[in-house]
Parts: structure tokens; sequence; C-alpha cells
């Protein structure tokens, strides 16, 4: 009894060692399954890198910056506007700026020199609208400006500046139009309208009109007075032709009030009738 209880604890414990074997070669096995297809997931997943700064700046093997993405020549400590520019081969004048303004919910791209002043195009559009601009050096001078704003749209064409002085002005709009254009001082120009009060408007160096047209016909001197006025009114038409003393003429359909009878009366387009300076009727035909 004795041999055959030792050579069943033997059994059993080779047993025992066999399944200890049998479970590490399991585990062994199951290694090197998954971490193969752990590296496989690991390689065809992107590597996810930030990188934070204030700005960046890109230089040529001399040292010279030739772009930037930077906030500006101030920043302040939450700046509104982010900028991309790029530089010449000098890095000192920059050829393209791109610019986004955060709190205006704008864009600008200026090419030309938008820091150094140089002539340059712009383009640019805020919530309003959208616009191009061309500038000559130092951005005094405003060549050519177009916009489209919500129901209204301008064409500028200036030398000065100013688009009301020493240019051309169009605008249209859901009312109408107009064109302006005006010398240096902004005063002689013409204006032409086409909304509302339909007309053209001719003006002397003093800004003074000297010449309207719309529905009538004036005629101005240098003291303000209207010599020759020529009226398609609600009654007929009519030419009145007055002096600096007040003596006038109407050629054509007038009303006039007879002052010792109160009686008003008007003429037909065949008659002429002249006024003293007090307005009293002096003849009349027929």
């Amino acid at each position: 009894m004795t041999d055959k209880g030792t050579d069943y604890e033997a059994l059993l414990e080779r047993i025992g060692k066999v399944e200890r074997e049998n479970r590490t070669m399991k585990r062994v096995a199951l290694a090197l399954l998954i971490f193969p297809l752990a590296f496989m997931v690991m390689a065809q997943s992107p590597a996810t890198k930030i990188v934070e700064a204030n700005a960046f700046v890109l230089k040529d093997a001399s040292g010279h910056t030739r772009a930037r993405l930077w906030f500006g020549l101030k920043p302040t400590k939450s700046p509104a506007a982010a900028m991309l520019t790029f530089y010449d081969a000098t890095g000192e004048r920059d050829l393209i700026s791109l610019a986004a303004n955060g709190a205006e919910h704008s864009a600008n791209l200026n090419l030309g020199g938008l820091i150094t002043g140089a002539p340059s195009l712009t383009l640019s559009a805020n919530a309003n609208g959208s616009y191009a601009s061309w500038q000559t050096a130092g951005n005094k001078q405003q060549g050519i400006q177009l916009s489209a704003e919500t129901g209204k749209s301008r064409l500028s064409l200036s030398g000065t500046g100013d688009p009301m002085k020493g240019g051309v002005n169009m605008t249209d709009g859901a009312e109408g139009g107009e064109l302006h254009v005006n010398d240096g001082q902004g005063n002689a120009g013409v204006d032409i309208l086409a909304k509302g009060k339909d007309g053209i408007s001719i003006s002397d160096r003093e800004g003074e009109s000297v010449l309207l047209v719309g529905d009538h016909l004036s005629f101005s001197d240098s003291q303000k007075n209207l010599p020759a006025v020529l009226y398609g009114g609600h009654d007929g038409p009519f030419l009145n032709l007055a002096d600096a003393q007040g003596f006038n003429i109407q050629l054509g359909v007038s009303k006039t009030i007879t002052k010792t009878t109160g009686q008003h009366l008007t003429s037909s387009a065949a008659s002429l009738r002249m006024f003293s300076d007090k307005g009293d009727l002096l003849w009349s035909a027929p």
C-alpha cells in the first residue's frame, strides 16, 4: 500500500505540473498574439501634439524674418486680432498680411504693405459687408474703393484720401442711386440724384448751387439770387427772369393776386407779365 500511495502522489504531482505548464503556455501564446495587434493599432493612430506660443517666426539662413504668425506690433493681454505676415528677402518690408479680428468678426487681406504703407490692394469683410480698395504709398491717397453693404453698394475714385473731395462717388441702394463729382475742396461739383427728389445740381467753388435741374430748371448768381427759373408746375409752365433789385418778368402760366380786389388770377401759357420790386403788376399781355 505504501508503494501504491507513493506512485499515486507522484502521478498527481506530474499531472499538476503538466497543467501548470499548459496554463503558462496559453498565457505566453495570448501575450504573443495581443502585443503585435496592440502595436499595429498604436502605429495606425496619429500622435496628437499641441504647441503653444505667443508668436511663430520663420527665418531664412541669413537670419531674416520671412514670415510671422503674431498678434501685431502692440499686442494686449487679450488681443482681438491675429495676423499672418509674409516679408521680402530683407525681412523689413511686409508683402502679404492676413488679419482676423475676433472682436469685430472681420477679416482683412492686404497685398503690398499694410505695415510699411506701400501701395497695396486690400480685401476685407465684416458683419456689415465686403470691401476692396487700392491705395497709393503711405495710405494717404485713396485710389479706388468698392463696397457692398446690406442694401447699398458704392464705388469711390479719389486722389485726396476723402471720396467726397477730389473724386467721384457713386452709390446705389434700395431707394435709388447717386453720383457726386467734386473738386479737391469738396465745394465745386456735380451731383446727380435718382432717389427721392431726382435732379442734377451744379455747385461753384463757394459751394453754392448755380444750376439745378429737377421739377424746375434754375440758374443762380454769386449773390445767391435766382435770375432765371424755368418751372413746369402743376398748373402749367412758366419762365421767370429777375434782377438784383427785385424786378421780374414772368412768361407763361402764373398766379397773381389783385391787391384792390383780392382776386386770384391765373394767366395762360401765352401771357407775359412784368412786376415791380414791390411785387406790383406793372404790365401784362394779354
